[in-house]
């Protein structure tokens, strides 16, 4: 499921779907268990699982500032809720009211994913 791109390849930066991949593996786990890196220089992926069998060892210098990035995890996006209703403020204002009604009753929101 996890992407996992050897560094010794060279991709282009970013491939949009081995992004995907590394986010989701982060974001399977609780924090800290898993964890994913992007090397912006080669687009290589590294993941890291605590609990789990590792493709490779990580770079050395993996946590040198700037030298790669790391995937965060879902919950770390504040993608939720208050973001939602934030944006209906600034920008369906005149639609607020119905979008905090979908946030009070838990099932409302099945009906809009």
């Amino acid at each position: 499921m996890a992407a996992h791109v050897s560094h010794q390849q060279k991709h282009e930066p970013g491939e949009f779907n081995e992004i995907l991949d590394a986010f989701e593996f982060v974001s399977f786990a609780p924090a800290g268990e898993n964890a994913a890196y992007l090397s912006p220089e080669t687009g290589a992926i590294y993941i890291h699982s605590e609990f789990g069998d590792n493709f490779e060892e990580l770079p050395p210098d993996i946590h040198e500032e700037g030298k790669y990035l790391a995937i965060p995890r879902k919950n770390d996006l504040g993608l939720g809720k208050r973001l939602a209703i934030e944006f209906a403020e600034d920008v369906l204002v005149d639609d607020l009211g119905k979008v905090r009604e979908l946030f009070r009753a838990p099932n409302k929101m099945t009906l809009v994913r």
